[in-house]
């Protein structure tokens, strides 16, 4: 067999042929045999996702055949997951304490596909309900992720696994539902990169435990574009009904808390699942009531009737004429409309109060400073970080060389900062200012809009790395004086085929 596998490109090619021929007649013969009441007589492909699977465990059980296209994403998602479940417990800390979610909420998704098999496409809203376990699961993992903000340094890991998990929202998917899983590779390639910047040359078992996660959603890609190309097919295998010990358990929770009442209280409810997954998952709602639509053409047919609701603009609501209501949101009521509703008050963001730490020697920590200007903070180590987050109008002094400064999320804020080892980065940010009075090796604006930095001179080497970001501008020391020249970062650029290859160039309207 070995040589027939190996010994020339064509038979190789040959060999994988008439695996995918099998593949397609073992799906044509559970369908006839489900249809003429039969049952199918190919063995069940058992899982081992680093340790005993509740899939193992339905797979052994042997009371439901596997449909063919469970078989299919057990092949394409099985081995990549497994070599992530191994490097994952060498890693350990955090990383080993969540896994177990995400070993189930992939079974969950398994089950799923089971379902979907021996079924008939449902309504949405009884396919959302099916998708329960992986949205509570799902809800579990990023609410221990939250949980450990500022208190891991698997902080880009955990990240990198809350933010590709919402790609097996394909399920729900209409169409095409591949490039829905190439989207989530891409958020999650975010956080991978701090991880290969940092691990690069120290510890390259994190290097190849992104490539672990990321090679399980591009083979889950592969899966998608081929066997669920326009959307997942339902009823591939009529009949087909998971076994019990296949819907995915909720696994031991990542940390839980103490049940009310002592050891015999009742266990703590369910998360809620995140709305951000299901909006990303769930198709738009479709209005099908027609006595709406047949009241609201009522109303349009009012003729010069349907305005006498209206309440007239008057001279004092006009901003070109009252200059106190420039800048404000909206024009505040003076009456009540006609018999209109009050609109709801959009929810106010949570404020919490201000807070500047040093955590364990190593990290400082500043966020939700408002409408301070005079934050000082004084770096005694080069291998000491400074995280600024959710700060706004204001001002941060950070006096002595430190290893690195991060932004994230903050609004109208500046940093000036003595000299850095090696990087200065914004996330999330607006209108911000960073001015560097030393040396700064690398400058990274990521999701930021309105940046103003100033480099001293011998900071003119600096390589600065920007995406999905506008408005920056950098400003350059010229003279010892302390004249600057300030230069606009591209933000708009041109991509051409040109002799085999893509070219991109700035675009010239830049």
């Amino acid at each position: 067999m070995n040589l027939l596998c190996f010994s020339s490109n064509d038979k190789k090619q040959d060999m994988s042929t008439q695996e995918d021929l099998l593949k397609r007649l073992e799906a044509v013969t559970v369908r006839l045999e489900a249809i003429s009441g039969q049952k199918p007589a190919l063995a069940p492909k058992p899982t081992n996702l680093g340790g005993p699977s509740p899939s193992a465990a339905a797979s052994a059980a042997g009371s439901g055949e596997i449909p063919a296209h469970v078989r299919a994403y057990d092949d394409a998602v099985e081995e990549p997951l497994n070599n992530w479940a191994k490097l994952t417990d060498q890693i350990g800390g955090d990383l080993a304490a969540v896994k177990p979610k995400v070993l189930a909420i992939f079974d969950s998704a398994r089950n799923y596909l089971w379902t979907a098999a021996g079924k008939a496409q449902p309504s949405d809203e009884e396919a959302q309900k099916m998708l329960a376990p992986v949205i509570g699961l799902l809800g579990e993992i990023n609410n221990f992720k939250d949980s450990k903000r500022n208190k891991t340094t698997q902080w880009n890991h955990l990240n990198s696994i809350s933010e590709a998990l919402p790609a097996l929202g394909w399920v729900v998917v209409k169409k095409t539902p591949a490039p829905h899983v190439k989207d989530y590779i891409e958020a999650a390639q975010f956080y991978i990169n701090p991880i290969l910047r940092e691990f690069k040359d120290t510890n390259p078992l994190h290097v190849e435990w992104t490539k672990a996660w990321k090679s399980i959603f591009e083979e889950m890609q592969k899966f998608v574009r081929q066997v669920h190309t326009t959307g997942l097919v339902w009823n591939s295998a009529p009949g087909a009904v998971p076994d019990g010990a296949s819907s995915a358990p909720s696994a031991a929770p990542v940390a839980a808390p103490k049940a009310p009442g002592g050891p015999g209280g009742p266990p703590p409810p369910p998360p809620p699942p995140p709305a951000d997954f299901l909006a990303s998952i769930a198709p738009p709602p479709v209005d099908t009531d027609k006595s709406n639509r047949d009241a609201l053409f009522a109303q349009l047919n009012q003729g010069e009737g349907v305005t006498s609701r209206l309440k007239k603009v008057t001279a004092d609501m006009q901003t070109h004429k009252n200059p106190n209501l420039r800048g404000t949101a909206a024009v505040p009521a003076t009456g009540q409309q006609g018999d209109a509703s009050p609109a709801k008050a959009a929810a106010a963001p949570v404020k919490k109060p201000p807070h500047k730490e040093l955590e364990n020697g190593k990290q400082w920590i500043v966020e939700y400073f408002v409408n301070d200007r005079n934050i000082v903070i004084d770096v005694a180590d080069k291998k000491q970080t400074v995280y600024i987050y959710r700060c706004e109008n204001s001002v941060i002094k950070v006096n002595g060389k430190a290893n690195s400064i991060t932004l994230d999320g903050c609004k109208k804020t500046s940093v000036v900062f003595d000299a850095l080892v090696a990087q200065c980065e914004t996330v999330n940010c607006q209108s911000v200012q960073i001015q560097t009075l030393g040396e700064l090796p690398t400058l990274s604006i990521q999701k930021t809009d309105g940046c103003q930095v100033f480099l001293s001179k011998v900071a003119q080497a600096c390589e600065i790395v920007t995406s999905k970001s506008s408005e920056m501008n950098i400003s350059v020391q010229t003279t010892d004086d302390g004249e600057y020249s300030e230069f606009p970062v591209p933000e708009q650029f041109k991509t051409t085929f040109v002799n085999g290859k893509l070219v991109t160039v700035v675009s010239d309207i830049v």
